[in-house]
Formats: C-alpha cells, structure tokens, sequence
C-alpha cells in the first residue's frame, strides 16, 4: 500500500468498506493518535489535545464509508453524537 492509497483510506468519502476494514482504520488510527499524543505530551502537553481532534475526520470518514456500504443515507453518522445510542450504533456497523 502506498500513502496515495492511505490517504484515500482515510479521507475519502466514497467507495466500499468492509466490517474489518472499518476495525483497521479506527483501531489504527486511535492507537496511532495515542502513541503520538503520549510522546508529544512529554514535550507540549497542550499538542497533545491537537492528535484527539485529528481523530474526528478520520472516524467520520470511516463511518461514512461504512454507513453508505450498508445502504444508509451518510446523515446517520450524527447518531454517534447522542451517547446512549452510540453503543447500539457500533454493533449496527
């Protein structure tokens, strides 16, 4: 894979986009954003808020992909911002 092809996993909106896959980019992407919030933090603790804000277009992007694979209109995503239904919303996907 090259980074044309991770930045098309990550930031693109369309195409298809399996139950693992969707695993892979926010497992990734959260271990990815930890590891490097944790070593900046040690530096510029306030940075470190910076790699948590990261994550929000990352994770909607993945939902979006995810949702659209399963025949679902891409405005369900603002499910995930109603914390009781969250939970119901990842085992849906």
């Amino acid at each position: 894979m090259n980074t044309r092809d991770i930045g098309k996993l990550l930031f693109d909106t369309t195409g298809r986009s399996s139950r693992l896959l969707y695993v892979i980019v926010l497992v990734g992407s959260l271990a990815i954003s930890v590891l490097l919030a944790v070593l900046i933090s040690i530096v510029v603790p306030d940075l470190a808020v910076l790699f948590g804000l990261l994550l929000i277009p990352i994770w909607l992007i993945a939902h979006i992909r995810r949702l659209s694979d399963l025949g679902r209109s891409a405005w369900f995503v603002l499910i995930l911002f109603i914390p009781v239904v969250t939970f119901r919303f990842f085992l849906y996907m």
